[in-house]
């Protein structure tokens, strides 16, 4: 939640934070347009303080490998006129907005049409303020919150980042154990936010460090002084589109992702029903642990319908029924059986068998991105009486190639698969940012399941859904 609350606060233009923008996918899911929506009130037009700068959000890891999230752009004149420029994250598009309060018109710029989308706005000027002193409560007492959770407010006093004058507060959340992920001892999280004390952006500096981290939101490379006049008016040769309510701007077009038709394995005459429990555990540096459980049944009949199931009560349930040819997402709580169009290939459980022979020597790859592969063949082991396979595979990805990680992150995956029964019978990983997870298959019994578990639900709504 107090991620959450950083990114909703760290908008130093205002702008922006009006704008309701929800994507439109095809098919596929492909996202090819925006619809765009003003809401909230009306903004507010700070005049005699023009400045220019970049809003920054960046995540660090437990290791101190750091990822860029954002990097939008801001502008402000001595008018009040603002633009805004925000880089849509995997897409090479920017949604530009501008506010002319001297004209009385906010424009949202479409550069793939070259559309300037105007609307009429409302904005209450104000001439922009000075430092101002910063407010110190009189106590600074623990706080106590819901689920045991104690606050603690601690006032930083004035600084100067970045050329701005800025107050600033830390508040220490410490979760009694066994209230965050698990933890086997209290567990302290804290929010230091250093807020403008004069009308010079808003979040100066934010940083939110968690077990798992920090989130770390920025104003950098800030520069007082009148924009380029040019950045808060439509280019001449765009033309100018009058809105009045929402309206769409269609997204370039990326590279057209090939058909894919789903193919099932279906394994007749070995039924049973299993549950495969996940540890996931991380330690922090004080060492304190960190960890959680989670299981999902596996469910097979004699005729090779499958059923997988979360253990969590709003999980989707996976059912892929073999004679029908269809599998199905069954949503509980909209009461609603996605279904898809399956290719099935069907064959006795008895004649899977895992490979014999030697090991073979580790294969590495290059992938894109300078990103190493290394897939390490582990032979075969019996487990609870299934002869597996087990494969390790290890990836890692050079500095700037994972979100702008500012130096190598090594991830691990190693499973032992069954192939009577099409399951990982055991398993681990590793990785930075989460930690460690091992997966054991357990409570395994060779009987018939119950048929209702491979049939809709009675009640649901069956809606067919596109191949992704």
């Amino acid at each position: 939640m107090r991620r959450a609350l950083l990114l909703l606060l760290f908008c130093g233009c205002l702008a922006l934070a009006q704008l309701s923008v929800q994507y439109n996918p095809d098919s596929s899911g492909t996202p090819t347009g925006l619809t765009i929506e003003v809401k909230g009130d009306s903004p507010i037009a700070i005049t005699g303080m023009p400045y220019s700068a970049i809003e920054t959000l960046t995540s660090t890891l437990p290791d101190g490998t750091q990822q860029p999230i954002k990097a939008d752009r801001i502008y402000r004149d001595s008018m009040g006129r603002t633009r805004s420029e925000r880089p849509q994250i995997g897409r090479p598009f920017t949604l530009v907005e501008v506010i002319d309060p001297v004209a009385g018109y906010r424009y949202v710029l479409d550069p793939e049409n070259k559309f300037a989308h105007r609307m009429p706005v409302h904005v209450e000027s104000r001439a922009g303020n000075g430092p101002r002193p910063c407010y110190t409560p009189l106590l600074s007492r623990p706080t106590a919150l819901g689920n045991g959770v104690v606050a603690t407010n601690e006032p930083l006093g004035a600084s100067v980042i970045e050329g701005v004058s800025v107050c600033g507060m830390r508040t220490i959340f410490t979760y009694p154990a066994g209230s965050m992920y698990g933890n086997d001892r209290p567990v302290n999280t804290i929010q230091e936010d250093w807020t403008a004390s004069e009308d010079i952006g808003f979040l100066v500096l934010a940083k939110n460090t968690n077990p798992h981290g920090a989130l770390v939101s920025a104003l950098k490379d800030v520069s007082r002084g009148d924009p380029d006049p040019a950045l808060f008016q439509p280019p001449q040769d765009w033309r100018v589109v009058d809105e009045t309510g929402p309206f769409t701007i269609a997204l370039p077009s990326g590279p057209e992702r090939p058909h894919r038709t789903s193919t099932v394995i279906a394994l007749t005459g070995l039924p049973y029903s299993a549950e495969q429990v996940t540890t996931y555990g991380s330690e922090l540096a004080d060492g304190t642990r960190l960890g959680r459980q989670e299981s999902t049944f596996y469910y097979r009949d004699a005729m090779g319908r499958t059923r997988q199931e979360p253990s969590a009560s709003l999980s989707s349930i996976d059912i892929v029924d073999p004679i029908a040819g269809y599998r199905y997402r069954l949503d509980p709580t909209k009461q609603i059986a996605y279904r898809t169009v399956v290719n099935v290939k069907t064959k006795p459980a008895a004649s899977a068998t895992a490979k014999a022979g030697p090991t073979q020597p580790p294969v590495t790859s290059k992938l894109k991105n300078g990103v190493t592969s290394v897939t390490e063949d582990l032979g075969a082991q019996t487990i609870d009486g299934f002869v597996t396979s087990g494969i390790r595979s290890t990836k890692t990805y050079p500095a700037g190639t994972m979100g702008g990680n500012d130096r190598p992150l090594t991830y691990m995956n190693e499973g032992w698969f069954s192939p009577q029964l099409q399951l990982t019978v055991r398993g681990q990983s590793s990785d930075p940012m989460s930690g460690h997870a091992a997966s054991t298959l357990k409570n395994i019994k060779l009987a018939e399941p119950a048929p209702e578990l491979f049939r809709v639900p009675d009640g649901y709504r069956i809606v067919a859904e596109p191949d992704h």
